[in-house]
């Protein structure tokens, strides 16, 4: 497999090599940006460590693709500092910053063939025309499309033109890759390859990867750190495993991955009572609700028991049993009519292989996997079952683990 590691760095026209290496190649600080009176960004603060995977992660409209057009520089900010490899990059323009951007659309240039296409950057830079055609073919080995050089992208499938948009970013070697949403127009199988094969990218070049998506479970399978965005902010920067585990923020645990969310009274510090009476061991606190008020409290899905032998768990009946993958997902209805997704594994004993719709069913909730989000919202309604989402790095609870 080539590598571009043994290349010479080609530095932008104009600009001075860095005479320092600097801890964080992408800083925000308080950097805010208003569209007429929509706040895009509000007062985001940002390090994106040297050599790191960092995912945007957040819905629509949470600031995430502006952030990325704030490093490129095709947007300025309304206030605050940008800094690329530690120097103010606000006042440098798009093409003189040490940053390439690969795009949903691939922009390739439909004319030329694929060497052309990865070349055209180094050509504009005055690259001669044996170095260019050198790093180029090192850069689609580098993507695996040897053998595809004189090939126009319209003969290409969409996960090959893919490849080519990113050994087109790559060859200039830029100190930051931003990869806005690039997955976007694959299918869900070519998504799950080119995955894998971003992560070995990145490995293997050892460039800083900036990636926006708002699919949580590409940013928790890919990245070193995910930055979760939501309304202008940064509600949490973490590793993945505690992204999903330790959530920071109620918006942080029902975005990422998927949430049961069930209603009752706080009757201690660490005490919640459902409607139908049972009494909940709390692990962690979200936001603070008082004793004796109404809240929300949350459950993952795989800290969700379903037996079909009569426990201290709640009863119920199941409503659907579905196939996903090594796991089953079963939504179970409870007698005051809160709907439940449990996820177990299929191999799981607890659960019987002849369990069909209508079955009546007890759910354990193991203790201390509930956290409350908040106050109870007037006339909440009940939780509803939940689509697939980010795979789950927790663990099934076992058995024995009974509701406290």
């Amino acid at each position: 497999m080539a590598r571009l590691i043994g290349i010479r760095r080609l530095e932008q026209p104009g600009r001075a090599p860095a005479q320092r290496v600097a801890e964080h190649d992408v800083t925000f600080r308080e950097v805010s940006k208003v569209y007429d009176e929509t706040v895009a960004l509000d007062r985001v603060d940002l390090e994106v460590r040297r050599g790191e995977f960092l995912s945007l992660l957040g819905p629509s409209g949470c600031g995430k693709t502006t952030s990325l057009k704030l490093v490129a520089g095709f947007e300025r900010p309304t206030s605050g500092d940008v800094l690329i490899a530690g120097e103010a990059a606000v006042d440098v323009p798009p093409h003189r910053r040490d940053v390439n951007t690969v795009f949903q659309s691939y922009a390739l240039f439909p004319h030329l063939t694929v060497v052309d296409n990865v070349a055209y950057g180094l050509k504009q830079r005055g690259v001669s025309r044996r170095e260019r055609r050198l790093l180029a073919q090192q850069a689609l080995e580098l993507v695996d499309l040897r053998g595809r050089e004189h090939h126009r992208p319209a003969q290409l499938s969409g996960g090959q033109q893919q490849r080519v948009a990113l050994a087109r970013a790559l060859v200039l070697r830029p100190r930051v890759l931003l990869l806005d949403e690039p997955l976007g127009a694959l299918d869900h199988k070519l998504r799950q390859a080119m995955q894998i094969e971003l992560r070995r990218i990145h490995d293997e070049v050892g460039i800083t990867f900036v990636f926006v998506t708002h699919d949580q479970g590409e940013a928790i399978a890919m990245s070193d750190r995910v930055a979760v965005m939501n309304n202008g902010r940064i509600e949490q920067l973490d590793d993945p495993q505690r992204i999903y585990d330790v959530p920071a923020t109620p918006f942080v645990a029902e975005f990422v991955g998927d949430m049961n969310v069930l209603e009752g009274l706080r009757t201690a510090a660490d005490r919640v009572q459902l409607d139908d009476g049972t009494l909940l061991h709390v692990g962690r606190v979200l936001d603070e609700a008082p004793a004796g008020g109404r809240v929300r409290v949350g459950v993952r899905p795989e800290h969700t028991l379903v037996v079909q032998d009569e426990g201290s768990g709640r009863r119920g009946r199941l409503e659907a049993v579905m196939v996903v993958g090594h796991e089953l997902q079963l939504v179970v209805v409870m007698e005051d009519g809160t709907k439940v997704v449990s996820r177990q594994s299929r191999t799981d004993t607890a659960v019987g292989e002849a369990l069909e719709p209508g079955t009546r069913v007890w759910l354990e909730i193991a203790p201390g996997a509930a956290v409350v989000l908040g106050p109870a919202q007037p006339a909440q309604a009940d939780a509803a079952p939940l689509a697939a989402a980010a795979p789950s790095p927790a663990r099934n609870p076992q058995r024995k683990e009974k509701t406290a």
